[in-house]
């Protein structure tokens, strides 16, 4: 009882603590954006919005990084493991300026379409490549964080795919970004304080569900992930050698085995 009891308290207050601790980092690594939602006029201020939102990008990569760290080994060491992941994750600063720029774009048109007598025939494609963007950005982050190293067109390809045919955790994906967006209107200091790190992990666990289930139809992603040691074959093709903790290796041979 004690040892269940033990192992549920910590697993919850190390949850809690990563959670606040991705919180915090993203507020100090996107403090731009979230200065220009909370203290501004988003009519007015619109276009500087965009111009800092790719920002986002590597801030979004490196709590994914953090998630996955958590999850996969238990490893609770937020703050240096966030910054040392939002570092190295500068490249998805290509898929953040292709999102502010389709969003730019975006808000453009809705303005036009707005005034426009067309505006009725216009505006459902419209809104349907506002949500399908609004789902194959952060999925995009998401997939680089899986396969580091990973080129913007093949992790936006690999999210849009995931976004279309994973329709169901998209859709949960969606309602948890519209609730963030929704209570951010009417509580914006709260909200930024406190929802971003649940949302994006409500995201990443569905994106991450998705790219697992979908890899065999995902060809361009890196053949060489995997979760455990990768088996390395001898070049003479009798002996497979598998990497161990502690620098020893497992020696496979057709008739025996032995640790070196």
């Amino acid at each position: 009882m004690r040892s269940s009891f033990g192992a549920a308290f910590l697993a919850i207050s190390g949850t809690c603590y990563v959670i606040l601790g991705v919180d915090f980092m993203l507020l100090l690594t996107t403090w731009p954006v979230t200065a220009l939602l909370v203290a501004t006029d988003l009519r007015q201020s619109w276009l500087a919005l965009v111009l800092v939102s790719p920002l986002l990008a590597p801030a979004g990569a490196a709590a994914c990084t953090v998630f996955r760290g958590f999850w996969l080994d238990g490893s609770a060491n937020v703050l240096s493991g966030f910054a040392k992941a939002w570092w190295r994750a500068r490249p998805t600063l290509l898929i953040g300026l292709a999102g502010a720029g389709l969003g730019g774009v975006l808000v453009v048109d809705a303005q036009f379409v707005a005034t426009s007598p067309w505006g009725a025939l216009t505006l459902p494609p419209l809104a349907v490549v506002t949500v399908l963007a609004g789902l194959v950005f952060p999925y995009a982050l998401v997939a680089w964080s899986e396969y580091p190293g990973l080129k913007a067109r093949h992790a936006l390809r690999a999210a849009l795919l995931v976004a279309v045919r994973r329709w169901p955790s998209s859709l949960v994906s969606l309602a948890a970004l519209t609730l963030l967006v929704g209570l951010f209107a009417v509580r914006p200091v709260l909200v930024a304080l406190a929802l971003p790190a649940p949302v994006l992990y409500i995201v990443w666990a569905g994106a991450r569900r998705g790219l697992t289930s979908l890899r065999p139809d995902l060809p361009w992603l890196p053949q060489t992930h995997q979760a455990g040691p990768v088996p390395v074959v001898s070049p003479a093709g009798t002996r497979t050698v598998v990497p161990r903790p502690g620098g020893a290796s497992l020696a496979l041979s057709p008739g025996s085995a032995q640790t070196r």
